[in-house]
């Protein structure tokens, strides 16, 4: 009589596995299945190595049994969270991007040559406008382009949005970059935050000092549209005309160079501003974490407010509100930034204050 024996083979499960890639790195105590059937697996304890190393190698564990790792605090301890999948970006397509430039181009010089209002298009001024505009532009996004290369985050080229080119407007809403995967840790995410508006600032300021200093000073009269003054804008109009203007019934007379520098420092406020995905937002969770989350909701506050002075403060308090007011952390939020990009990030925001506008335009009577 033949007995048969039937042995059953025992495969680990995705957590068995995950926490076999942890052992050497992480002491476990405690696991939690966050989110069935697999998806979410977090791991509580200590890490036996700093974050930063750690973390890349985890990536490199993690990756091939289909995971993403995530790097938290958790009260006291250290926690791993597996995430199920791994980002996989689609390629850009050029094309795209080369045709909203182009459209860009085409608009911005049209807003350009009818800056001033006069009865004849000035293409020769339109050139200089959209040059300059466009420089500042694309500088900044290039800042953040670069810096998403060098942490080896994938990253679109900038797209360029062309706007109609009435009188009064830019013929440009801007330009932007898309990230498509998750930023590694808090370090990467200061340096991409903070390369775009640092760029475009070094592009900026000479732009605007040339055109201050070929722009003319003129006698202003009666109800009067003008652009807003930041601590830095009046300064270096003092410096350059030797007065404080407007003052006097007179001031200067922005040339199309000069009023293309002061949207690039405008604009790049607008950036700065400490709320949710803005280039302000990446700085401010980089350098303080989720308290970024409240000093946010604070900013949006702050903003509602000043909207009683110009409306368009308004539209700035609701749009992070589209993208997410609390920033979502990188993948590690361990590794602390370093006490020289603190210091960067702390100049930062002494030249937001300085560039910063409460009214960036309004009407005055002399």
């Amino acid at each position: 009589m033949n007995t048969a024996f039937f042995e059953t083979e025992w495969a680990p499960s995705p957590a068995d596995r995950l926490a076999a890639a942890l052992r050497d790195l992480f002491v476990i105590t405690e696991t939690q299945i966050l989110y069935p059937p697999d998806q979410v697996i977090a791991f509580n304890g200590y890490l036996r190595a700093d974050a930063e190393s750690a973390f890349e190698i985890l990536r490199a564990r993690f990756e091939p049994l289909g995971y993403t790792p995530i790097l938290r605090r958790h009260g006291r301890m250290d926690q791993v969270i597996a995430q199920a999948g791994v980002a996989r970006p689609s390629r850009s397509r050029p094309w795209i991007h080369l045709a909203l430039f182009l459209a860009t181009v085409a608009t911005t010089i049209w807003a350009g040559a009818l800056y001033g209002g006069g009865e004849r298009l000035d293409w020769a001024q339109g050139l200089a406008f959209a040059g300059a505009l466009l420089l500042i532009l694309g500088v900044h996004e290039m800042g953040h382009y670069i810096a998403a290369r060098l942490h080896r985050s994938a990253v679109t080229l900038p797209y360029f949005i062309p706007a109609p080119p009435f009188v009064g407007m830019l013929g440009t809403f801007g330009a932007f970059i898309q990230i498509r995967s998750p930023i590694r840790d808090r370090k990467a995410l200061f340096d991409i935050g903070v390369a775009g508006p640092l760029a475009g600032l070094a592009v900026a300021l000479p732009i605007l000092t040339y055109g201050l200093l070929t722009s003319p000073v003129v006698r202003v009269q009666g109800p009067v549209f003008l652009e807003g003054n930041s601590l830095l804008y009046w300064g270096l109009k003092r410096l350059i005309f030797g007065r404080p203007l407007p003052g006097g019934g007179f001031d200067v007379q922005l040339n199309a160079i000069a009023w293309a520098g002061w949207i690039g420092l405008l604009v790049t406020a607008f950036n700065l501003l400490p709320l949710g995905q803005l280039d302000g937002g990446h700085i401010l969770y980089a350098m303080l974490g989720r308290t970024a989350w409240r000093i946010s909701e604070l900013g949006v506050f702050a903003l509602l407010l000043l909207g009683l002075r110009w409306p368009g403060w308004f539209l700035w308090a609701f749009l992070p509100m589209f993208t997410g007011l609390r920033h979502p952390p990188p993948l590690n939020d361990i590794t602390p930034l370093g006490p020289v990009r603190q210091a960067i990030g702390i100049m930062t925001w002494i030249l937001f204050l300085l560039i910063f506008v409460p009214a960036p335009f309004s009407v005055v009577n002399f």
